[in-house]
């Protein structure tokens, strides 16, 4: 296993415009934050290292971004017990991490197979839905 997975992954969407459309948000009042799982791997130290390469990863791709919430956690630990509203929205690509996420009374979104363009209408739309 080797940290830099991570860090040569290559991402399924624009970044960059996301990054953009986020700032928008987040300067209209949105909260931003990230819930990412390590390895399956016990390794001490490359979870440390899987960590300091997703945050390298994510101030490479979406640096403008200042996150409210950044959370790089064990694998298979529940998102909505780790978010600081587990009643928002989850982008995420595992279909049963989206159920249990709407089990919980959050919104979450399934990023595969869409373009960023629509990606971004469905955050866009889910935000809309969110009480004020």
């Amino acid at each position: 296993n080797d940290a830099k997975v991570y860090a040569e992954g290559k991402p399924c969407h624009d970044l960059q415009e996301l990054a953009a459309y986020l700032n928008l948000a987040q300067a209209c009042g949105t909260r931003l934050g990230i819930i990412s799982w390590l390895s399956m791997c016990k390794d001490v130290v490359l979870y440390r290292e899987s960590r300091i390469e997703k945050r390298r990863f994510l101030q490479l791709q979406m640096g403008s971004v200042v996150w409210d919430e950044l959370h790089i956690t064990a694998y298979g630990r529940k998102k909505h017990l780790v978010a600081f509203d587990p009643h928002g929205i989850l982008v995420d690509d595992k279909e049963s991490i989206r159920k249990e996420w709407e089990r919980h009374g959050g919104i979450a979104i399934d990023p595969v197979g869409i373009t960023t363009r629509e990606l971004i209408e469905k955050i866009n739309t889910a935000l809309l839905s969110l009480p004020s």
